[in-house]
C-alpha cells in the first residue's frame, strides 16, 4: 500500500476504497455457501484434493487480513487527505498575501498623491 503523491492517485485511492466497502457484505455472503459446498462434497464421498482443502482453509484468515488492509488504508488515505488539504489552504494563503503585497506596490506605483501612503 503506497501513500498518494497527488491529488489524482488520492482520488484514485479513495475511489478504489469506496467500491471496495460496498462490495465486503457481498464478498463476506460467498464464504458459507463455500463451506456449505464443500461439507456437500465431503458428504457424498467426493475427493478433494489437499491443496484444495488448505485454499479454503486459508481462505477466511486471508479475508481478515484483507478486511485489516482495507482498515489502514482507510486510515491513511484520510491523513493524506488532510494533510493535502492543509498543504493546499497554506498555499492559498500564501498566494493571497502575495496578492496583497503585489497590490500593495502596485498602488504605491501607480499613485502619484502624496497622501497615499506606502
Amino acid at each position: 500500500m503506497r501513500e498518494p503523491k497527488d491529488l489524482d492517485q488520492l482520488g484514485n485511492g479513495l475511489n478504489l476504497l469506496a467500491r471496495m466497502k460496498k462490495e465486503v457484505s457481498l464478498i463476506d455472503a460467498r464464504f458459507d455457501p463455500l463451506d456449505d459446498m464443500f461439507k456437500t462434497l465431503l458428504k457424498f464421498g467426493v475427493a478433494v484434493s489437499d491443496e484444495e482443502k488448505d485454499a479454503l482453509d486459508a481462505l477466511r484468515p486471508s479475508w481478515k487480513l484483507f478486511l485489516v488492509t482495507i482498515q489502514d488504508a482507510e486510515t491513511m488515505l484520510t491523513q493524506v487527505k488532510h494533510s493535502m488539504k492543509r498543504g493546499l489552504e497554506l498555499s492559498i494563503d500564501a498566494f493571497n498575501d502575495s496578492l496583497i503585497e503585489h497590490r500593495r506596490v502596485f498602488l504605491c506605483k501607480l499613485t502619484t498623491i502624496s497622501t497615499f501612503a506606502c
